[in-house]
């Protein structure tokens, strides 16, 4: 009985769902990328309720901040290219889905932030998240979860091909690309960070592949750290600042 040839062909496509899936960063991270993608649709959905209500800061009652219809668009936007993203063949996509997943989970908890600050409310107020706040916040969740799941799955992607480990030699452009990304997400926040570690982790594999001819080592580990570091930091902080800030005093 004969077997079909390893691989796709030349010119045609896959020859099985298996090798697709592992084909850029891996089914795994497929499926994060799709999650994000959840998340957006359910941002989508915040315009049907408002964001926050509260005292109004001229003492006549209680007022409340409405979700913009923009929202919506601005979701639907960023489900279409998660999906997108998800099901493209190639790396580089798989990167720019997991930094615009991380994008938008920071997005969607900055917009409540904002209506919790407004300056309509007044000075110290006790603020109601209501129904539209409760969806973005949820949307952030579910989006970070899908970044979250994303990056573990990154690890297990396709490693590089024979003909590259064959001319690997210097310094890993990645490890490189994860550290100055780890340090600027001390300044840019989760999406540079969701990347450090993406960067980082595809260094290592890189490495791994082309048995010790391929440098950088301590620039793909201080990448992974500060990728990590930050956007744990950043997330929790706007996740707090969603759930907790007050208006502050004029």
């Amino acid at each position: 009985m004969s077997h079909p040839p390893d691989g796709p062909p030349a010119d045609g496509p896959p020859a099985d769902l298996g090798e697709y899936a592992r084909r850029g960063l891996g089914a795994q991270t497929r499926a994060g990328i799709l999650v994000a993608a959840l998340g957006a649709a359910v941002a989508a959905l915040a315009p049907t309720g408002d964001i926050v209500r509260g005292t109004s800061a001229a003492g006549f009652g209680e007022v409340t901040r409405e979700a913009d219809i923009g929202i919506t668009v601005v979701a639907l936007v960023a489900a279409a290219l998660l999906i997108a993203a998800a099901l493209a063949p190639w790396a580089w996509a798989h990167y720019a889905g997991i930094g615009l997943g991380a994008g938008l989970a920071s997005f969607c908890l900055f917009l409540v932030v904002g209506a919790r600050s407004s300056d309509d409310f007044g000075s110290g107020t006790e603020l109601e998240l209501l129904g539209g706040g409760q969806l973005l916040v949820a949307a952030s969740v579910v989006a970070m979860a899908g970044v979250v799941l994303a990056l573990v799955g990154a690890r297990a992607g396709e490693p590089p091909g024979e003909s590259w480990i064959a001319t690997a030699s210097g310094t890993s452009g990645k490890a490189v690309a994860a550290l100055a990304l780890g340090i600027a997400s001390f300044l840019l926040g989760t999406v540079t960070a969701a990347l450090a570690i993406t960067f980082a982790t595809r260094a290592a594999i890189d490495m791994r592949a082309a048995g010790g001819r391929l440098g950088g080592r301590g620039a793909a580990i201080g990448g992974l750290v500060c990728g990590v570091v930050f956007l744990v930091l950043w997330y929790l902080g706007f996740l707090a600042l969603a759930l907790f800030v007050e208006p502050s005093a004029d």
